[in-house]
């Protein structure tokens, strides 16, 4: 990659023009439809709040409209919007009431609205700014005249530097002062005088923030979006001056640097000018050469370096070269390519130009095993191992403490004198117990905690957080979003991610910024550039951008909102949005200019690895839990007058609850008033509600009305079953309740069912073998609104709930839908983790969790590996609805992962067992089974092998033609191209811990009594799995006995072994007896008999042989044990004598003893 390459595709992706920026975001757009509030009769108060909502509405219109179908964006714009109108009212002096009753002048809620706002103005920024530059690529970006300023300027600033008597005099200064050993004084000096150059040479002539000026003057009407937008633009100018600066210092009359980058601004854009960059670029490196023994010029760009190569990297020369000291990968420190450009970037401290120039070639050498290590890691990071991330956090239990530690936080924290100490993980609210310690208006904060969360499964990305506090807190209220605390951060980067950072340099935890934690809603949030350990001419990039929830709002704000009476869901709303969901972007992006592998050849920035992962934003519902209400939608009435339905929950609504300030919709600021009531024909019922418009008397209305209200069970009553139908192409569904049910047949009809829906659709409802059917009798004919909207000719479109009675059945079950998806194969089986009881029909058309118009039949079973299948009967072909069945969903048989076995060049591949107690089936790789390539048709064998998962092809051979297949191996390759993936059970626990130990027993084998029945892997002993930490590579079989022993058989060699043999079995069945250790002693006789009273101790007939028993086990002595009576008796058997004191044998077994009697007196 050549240094041109990262000018030249900078100019293409940052010099965009104030003009075609502001074309793009500042627009003002006027609606024909919507009345102005402005326009309305109000106070002037309700006047000028109207304004400001109207010039913001009006503001984010367009923005609006083209995300209309953009859930993303539009959550955010909302975001913006509300935060907007209150900045705006707050400046204007008018209270928040005028935004709605709902709302109050509480500074925590205005500061959390606020906060939440700029987060979401940033988020749209950043997407709208990369969209922009990149939909400019191909014109001009900087207007003619700034580009012919630019020249000018230039030219006066060459005249100035490398001709002038100053400048030439301050040279000469600085050739004499660096010459030789350079002392720390000479040093100060040598750079005062650079510095003091460097500001001749471009304070009186050129703007230091030149381009920053050109493109960083974005508006926009809205001022939070504008703001990112500046922010964004300003930085891009930065980076543009880096390189004008660069120019300019090594501009002279003979190089000509200056004029051809100004050549590069003028004609950027043009294809016809593309052959200018290798010009540039070759005069560029030579004249960075060329000045290497001038030492002036090499210390302003030293100081370019210092000032500016962060606004370039993202990082600063520092930095790097503190990595490559402490946390580079062994490759890099390796690799005499990249040394050498380190040695003279950090070593020998010479410009990054010139150390870009001098190892350019050597670097490019290097570059397809760079490449290939990027590909390798994208390989790596298997889809499935992400996925299982991604719905870790999306299901909000992403993030826990590093490792398996049980601890996550400890806290010493001090406030006027008064502290708090100690640890005690996440179980403790530290910020809780901070907040009691606040008890006046103000308060000095010192003192430190040190706090480390991992992303789960795996901690693939680990973050260490030393917090140092010291702080004064003058409003408790603003407190809550406002305080935040320094801190610094430290990333590692590991688990299925670490091939990524392995790939781009990294090899330890790095620390990346200073941040800023707001311990009152627990957020913390990152964005910046990590630190890359290539050289920079490769042209590789990696950006993260982190906001982490680390738990829940404090004490202290649900108090404080708990005091707003009817607001406490607003004021917990803004403070849940304000924290936002947990939320990682990594990403790594390498500067295309040659030839690459699947991805081509272009010139921009490509990214090619990635790690993106959020949690659903649920802050309303979070909302709406800690409030204790639950929001209901209404919808719209077109009818008008009284709309009666029911609830989803037992509720009791304000009569306002649909007003502006109260309805959940507040988005919608329409000036409709309602009425909400219970229904008087049904009074007696808690869900049973009606709304009626009262502003207008039974007026209809379009907006989609949701009204929140508090939950309330105490009232009684609407206990029924909820079973949710709904909808269908069919004229009847059948659906599968929780438990069993007793429905009435008109639950279906209008005011009976749940929900406000004003359809007038007739359903009977009936019920058998379980299932709870609805029959569509008749549906009310409306006009179509739109001519291509397809109309459902046979069954309904609205979500039909209903409500039935409980039978009282206790089950053991629960219902679940099970999904099979699409197939290229004529059936499909999946792995399910419970034990699963379906009927064969489930998937037919009546009965199938999936609406799918077709009418394809399918036959459900379950298969002799416990695997679900689903095969298609009414053709044998395979099908492309996305299928999902319903099933009993019983007790948990064990745990599933995905094993990735990939491509192979052969025609057997193994992988280490990614988990323990693994079990994977033969027929897992087969296309009907395996969770990838499954258009293909390769078939497998798959086996496990001393802690290694195999898989062997099988459809290329051919038992009966043996040489045939010889010959088709010999013409091609017998392996396979499919990325071969396959779902493997992972046993659950209980487990126990089995002792072994050593032996030295002739028969080879050793047997030891557990305490319960157990059930262990056959290679349980081998050196992946076993736990004692000996790497000696002894292999063993394990079995269990039929006496209940577990019993170990070395089968490396024959004979003992000298290692404490320790293994992991799971538990069967609950704690039965208790190993006991029953001493025989010696004997003059070939038998001897013990008493044993209680009649709980039962010993195995084999217990006293060498294999079993507890001492001397390297004596060849067999003995044959009953139990007569109260009695145990011992009876030698390999020889007709006794085992008298002076053959030192004292022996003593393991019996098993119960708590109750097992034997008759």
């Amino acid at each position: 990659m050549k240094r041109s390459f990262n000018v030249y595709a900078f100019v293409a992706l940052t010099v965009v023009s104030y003009e075609a920026i502001r074309g793009a975001i500042a627009f003002k757009v006027t609606s024909n439809e919507a009345v102005p509030l402005s326009t309305l009769s109000f106070s002037a108060a309700e006047i000028g709040a109207g304004k400001i909502i109207d010039a913001v509405d009006e503001c984010l219109s367009r923005r609006m409209m083209a995300a209309d179908m953009d859930d993303w964006k539009l959550l955010r714009l909302n975001k913006v919007r509300r935060a907007e109108i209150v900045s705006k009212l707050v400046q204007a002096n008018i209270s928040l009431r005028e935004f709605g009753e709902q709302w109050s002048d509480d500074e925590a809620t205005i500061e959390a609205t606020k906060l939440a706002g700029r987060q979401a103005a940033e988020e749209i920024a950043h997407k709208e700014f990369e969209e922009l530059i990149h939909t400019t690529l191909s014109g001009s970006n900087l207007s003619p005249s700034a580009v012919q300023e630019f020249a000018t300027k230039m030219e006066e600033m060459a005249e100035m530097c490398g001709q002038g008597e100053e400048g030439a005099g301050l040279a000469s200064d600085e050739l004499k002062v660096l010459k030789g050993n350079v002392s720390a004084m000479e040093s100060t000096i040598a750079h005062e005088l650079a510095v003091y150059a460097e500001n001749l040479c471009q304070v009186q002539v050129l703007d230091t923030d030149f381009f920053v000026m050109h493109l960083g003057g974005v508006s926009d009407c809205s001022e939070l979006i504008g703001l990112s937008l500046m922010a964004k633009a300003q930085r891009a100018g930065q980076h543009l001056d880096y390189y004008a600066k660069s120019a300019l210092v090594l501009h002279n009359q003979e190089n000509g640097v200056g004029h051809h980058f100004v050549q590069l601004l003028k004609g950027h854009g043009n294809r016809e000018t593309t052959t200018n960059v290798a010009t540039f670029q070759a005069i560029l490196q030579n004249a960075s050469q060329a000045s290497a023994e001038h030492l002036p010029t090499m210390a302003r760009l030293r100081l370019l370096d210092l000032k500016h190569y962060e606004h370039v990297h993202g990082y600063t020369v520092e930095s790097y070269c503190r990595g490559n000291r402490l946390g580079v990968a062994p490759w890099v420190r390796e690799s005499p390519e990249i040394q050498n450009y380190v040695d003279c970037l950090c070593v020998r401290q010479q410009p990054s130009l010139l150390c870009d120039a001098q190892h350019l070639q050597e670097l490019e050498s290097i570059r397809p095993i760079v490449m290939k290590r990027l590909q390798e890691a994208k390989s790596a990071a298997s889809p499935a191992a992400l996925m299982q991330i991604a719905e870790s956090v999306k299901r909000t239990i992403g993030l826990g403490p590093c490792g398996d530690s049980a601890l996550g936080i400890s806290c010493s924290l001090c406030v006027d004198s008064v502290c708090m100490d100690g640890g005690g993980g996440f179980s403790v609210d530290h910020i809780a117990a901070l907040t009691t310690l606040l008890k006046g208006p103000s308060g000095c904060i010192t003192g430190s905690c040190g706090i480390c969360v991992g992303v789960k499964p795996g901690d693939p990305l680990t973050f260490n957080l030393d917090i140092g506090v010291s702080s004064k807190c003058n409003s408790r209220a603003a407190m809550f979003t406002s305080f935040s605390i320094s801190a610094t951060l430290s990333l590692c980067i590991g688990g299925v991610l670490g091939q990524i950072a392995d790939a781009i340099g990294w090899g330890a935890c790095m620390e990346l910024a200073k941040v800023a934690y707001r311990p009152f809603i627990n957020k913390m949030t990152v964005t910046l550039s990590l630190p890359i350990f290539l050289p920079p001419p490769l042209g590789v990039s990696a950006g993260i951008e982190v906001n982490l929830n680390l738990g829940d709002l404090t004490p202290a704000v649900y108090k404080h909102c708990a005091k707003q009476g009817h607001k406490e869901y607003n004021c917990l709303q803004s403070m849940f949005d304000a924290r936002g969901p947990t939320g990682i972007s990594l990403g790594v992006d390498v500067l295309i200019g040659a030839k690459i592998p699947v991805l081509g050849s272009v010139g921009k920035w490509v990214r090619i690895l990635g790690f993106e992962v959020a949690e659903t934003d649920n802050s309303r519902e979070l909302a709406m839990n800690k409030a204790g209400v639950t929001v209901e939608y209404i919808g719209s009435n077109p009818d008008g007058g009284e709309l009666c339905g029911k609830t989803f929950s037992n509720v009791d609504c304000i009569q306002k609850a649909g007003n502006k300030g109260y309805r959940a919709n507040a988005k919608d600021q329409h000036n409709d008033k309602f009425r909400v009531y219970r229904n008087p024909s049904d009074s007696n019922h808690p869900r049973a509600w009606c709304v009626r418009r009262v502003d207008q008397w039974n007026a209809a209305w379009g907006m989609q009305l949701e009204i929140a209200c508090k939950v309330d069970n105490s009232q009684g009553g609407g206990g029924g079953i909820l079973i949710p139908m709904g909808s269908t192409h069919h004229e009847k569904k059948c659906v599968m309740p929780s438990q069993p049910v007793r429905c009435h047949w008109w639950s279906g009809n209008r005011g009976h069912r749940l929900g406000f829906a004003t359809n007038d659709d007739g359903f009977k409802i009936s019920q058998k073998g379980g299932r709870v059917c609805a029959h569509l009798e008749h549906r009310r004919r409306r006009r179509r609104r739109h001519r291509r909207r397809r109309r459902n000719s046979n069954g309904w479109d609205m979500n039909l709930v209903l409500e039935c009675d409980p039978k009282g059945t206790v089950v053991d079950y629960v219902v679940q839908d099970v999904n099979f998806g699409t197939s290229k194969t004529n059936y499909r089986c999946v792995l399910p983790t419970h034990k699963m009881e379906c009927e064969h029909d489930a998937g037919n058309a009546l009965k199938r969790a999936n609406n799918h118009q077709s009418g394809d039949t399918f036959n459900i079973w379950n298969s002799h590996t416990e695997h679900l299948c689903a095969r298609r009967t009414d053709q044998q072909k395979g099908w492309g609805m996305d299928l999902k069945v319903q099933c009993k969903q019983r007790e948990q048989l064990w745990g599933k992962t995905t094993v990735r076995i990939g491509t192979s060049s052969e025609q057997e591949k193994c992988v280490a067992e990614p988990v323990k107690h693994l079990r994977c089936d033969d027929i897992s790789g087969n296309p009907q089974y395996r969770s990838s390539g499954t258009d293909k048709p390769d078939s497998f064998f798959v086996e496990q092998r001393h802690g290694k998962v195999c898989a062997r092809r099988t459809d290329h051979t051919d038992r009966r033609r043996e040489f045939r297949r010889r010959r088709r191996d010999r013409r091609r390759n017998a392996g396979w191209g499919v990325d071969l993936q396959i779902e493997c059970k992972v046993l659950v626990g209980p487990w126990a811990r089995v002792d072994i130990g050593r032996s030295s027993t002739p028969s080879g084998y050793k047997c030891v009594l557990p305490s319960h029945k157990l059930e262990c892997d056959a290679d349980a002993g081998d050196v992946n799995k076993r736990l004692n930490p000996s790497r000696h590579g002894d292999t063993f079989v394990i079995w269990t006995s039929h006496t209940d022993h577990i019993c170990a058989r070395r089968t490396d060699v024959i004979g003992g072994w000298a290692m404490h043999l320790q293994i992991q079995c799971k538990k069967k069945v609950a704690h039965e007896w208790k190993p006991v250790r029953v001493r025989i002693g010696y004997s003059n006789k070939k038998e001897k008999c013990i008493k044993e009273p209680s009649n709980k101790i039962m010993c195995d007939s084999l217990a006293a042989n060498p294999e079993y028993r507890f001492n001397n086990i390297n004596l060849g002595h067999t003995f044959k044990i009953e139990h007569r009576g109260n009695k145990i008796c011992v009876r030698r058997t390999d020889k007709k004598r006794s085992w008298a004191r002076s053959t030192s044998f004292n022996l003593r077994i393991n019996c098993k003893e119960f708590p109750y009697p097992v034997r008759g007196r």
